[in-house]
C-alpha cells in the first residue's frame, strides 16, 4: 500500500529527488511517537479503566505538538544545512509536524476503538495502527511537498 502512495507522486519524488532521501525519517518519526502513545495510552487503560478520554487526549496532544514542532524543527534544519534549500526544510518541517501530530491521534483513537468494540487493545492496536500512521505519513509528506513545490514553481 505505501508503494501505491508513493507511486501517486513518481513524477514529483523524480523531478525533487531529495524528497526521497527523507521518506524514512517521515516515517520513523512519525512511527516511533505514535509507538508512544500507543504504550501510555493502552498503560493508562490497564491502570485506570474509569480513564477520563477528554483529560487524557488534551495532555496527549501538549506532548505531541513538542515534540512534533521540536522533531520537525531539527530535521527542517538538519534539511536546510545538509540540502541547502530553504524550501526542502519547509516541507520537511511542515510535514513532520502534521505526521507525528496524524499518528499520535491514530494511535490514541486505535486503542480506544479496540477497547469499545471488546478487543484488547494491546495485541491489536501496533500493526493496524502502524499501518495507518505510515500511508498517512507517507500522502502528508508527499502532499505538502506537491503543494509547496507548486506554488513556488513559476
Amino acid at each position: 500500500m505505501a508503494a501505491s502512495v508513493i507511486s501517486l507522486f513518481e513524477d514529483l519524488l523524480s523531478s525533487f529527488i531529495a524528497l526521497a532521501s527523507f521518506i524514512p525519517v517521515m516515517v520513523y518519526m512519525s512511527d516511533a511517537a505514535g509507538t508512544q502513545s500507543e504504550a501510555l495510552i493502552i498503560r493508562s487503560l490497564a491502570l485506570d479503566p474509569d480513564l477520563s478520554f477528554k483529560t487524557y487526549l488534551i495532555r496527549e496532544f501538549k506532548v505531541g505538538i513538542f515534540l512534533a514542532l521540536f522533531s520537525g524543527g531539527l530535521a527542517g534544519i538538519m534539511a536546510i544545512i545538509t540540502r541547502q534549500n530553504i524550501i526542502l526544510g519547509l516541507i520537511i518541517f511542515l510535514s513532520m509536524f502534521l505526521s507525528i501530530m496524524a499518528s499520535v491521534i491514530i494511535a490514541t483513537w486505535a486503542p480506544l476503538l479496540f477497547k469499545k468494540i471488546n478487543f484488547d487493545p494491546a495485541v491489536a492496536t501496533g500493526p493496524l495502527a502502524t499501518i495507518i500512521s505510515d500511508l498517512v505519513t507517507l500522502s502528508i509528506y508527499l502532499g505538502v511537498a506537491l503543494l509547496l513545490l507548486s506554488s513556488t514553481t513559476p
